[in-house]
């Protein structure tokens, strides 16, 4: 399932054509064209292979949803690749979707296997006023770029608020339960830094690189965007940091926590230990035990017993053990 525009640079109207015939008016120069290909069938990338000359091992990676993000220039056009995060409705946000473009002189050809907000927004606002496709193919890759990477940065407002909420369960009222938060948050960073890392060179590639398809005025924009990812890396690796931060202090707090569960135990141990000495001696099966038989023995050694606990609990306070 595609979309197909043409723009005449002279004319200034934007057209919507089907695949072949955007093909062959891709042949004028004059023509700026937009081929957006949603969920492609492989005829569809058969067609534009045939018709562009492509590689036959770049038409396997327009099929291949895991490809790894990269640049790759031939000797007419560039091969683009980038990981877009899935806001389908219904869909994990970290299931990334690769974003395959195609840079010609005067053609951009965009696919992915699944279907792309940031693309779908982008074509809708092209339909009303072609801004983006007027100045230029490159210009329009810069342009769903630049909406990609933005996309990133709701999701940092999320981890920021995350931090803080995990922050507040350790510190301010402890919950042990917040483990499990860390270890899914802990995750979703390490996930999104494997996939920002490698696009951060890419894009620097394009924002750095003279090519002849980017003009040096359009390159300006990619360093936008490349500004914008590198933010986004350095927030990741902050992030990073702080739940590690925050593990850390997890489980220091676990050991605190239980450390004053068994100094509490000691102590109650410690006291017990005389009165149990005491009650095994006057538990003893002799004849004759001094004072069990007078009125008040059971009261006098019930008092004796409270003594020695009481005498024990001053000298752990006066040694500050509690």
């Amino acid at each position: 399932m595609g979309s197909c525009y043409v723009f005449e640079k002279k004319s200034g109207i934007r057209t919507e054509l089907a695949l072949e015939t955007a093909l062959e008016a891709a042949k004028d120069p004059h023509q700026v064209v937009w081929i957006s290909l949603s969920e492609p069938a492989l005829e569809e990338l058969e067609a534009i292979s045939r018709a562009l000359n492509l590689h036959e091992l770049t038409l396997e990676d327009l099929q291949n949803a895991r490809v790894r993000p990269k640049v790759e220039e031939f000797e007419d056009h560039i091969f683009v690749v980038f990981k877009a995060l899935n806001l389908n409705e219904g869909e994990d946000i970290l299931d990334v979707i690769n974003l395959n473009m195609l840079l010609f002189r005067n053609i951009l050809i965009t696919a992915h296997l699944k279907p792309l907000v940031s693309i779908q927004e982008l074509l809708e606002e092209e339909a009303k006023r072609p801004t983006c496709m007027q100045r230029g193919p490159a210009f329009v890759m810069y342009a769903i770029l630049d909406r990609i990477v933005d996309e990133y940065f709701p999701l940092m407002d999320e981890l920021d608020d995350t931090t803080e909420e995990i922050q507040s369960r350790i510190f301010e009222r402890f919950d042990k339960e917040v483990s499990s938060q860390i270890f899914e948050w802990k995750t979703k960073v390490a996930h999104l830094r494997r996939r920002v890392g490698p696009q951060r060179e890419m894009l620097m590639n394009l924002a750095n690189r003279p090519h002849p398809l980017i003009p040096a005025k359009i390159q300006v924009y990619f360093r936008d965007v490349y500004d914008h990812l590198i933010r986004i890396h350095d927030n990741l690796e902050s992030y990073r940091d702080i739940l590690q931060g925050a593990m850390d202090s997890y489980m220091t707090q676990v050991s605190n926590r239980m450390n004053e569960v068994m100094k509490v135990l000691s102590i109650v141990a410690t006291i017990m230990l005389p009165l149990g000495i005491l009650t095994g001696l006057y538990g003893t099966n002799f004849e004759v035990l001094p004072g069990a038989k007078g009125a008040y023995s059971f009261w006098i050694f019930l008092g004796g017993m409270l003594a020695v606990a009481a005498g024990a609990a001053v000298f752990f306070k006066l040694r500050k053990w509690f």
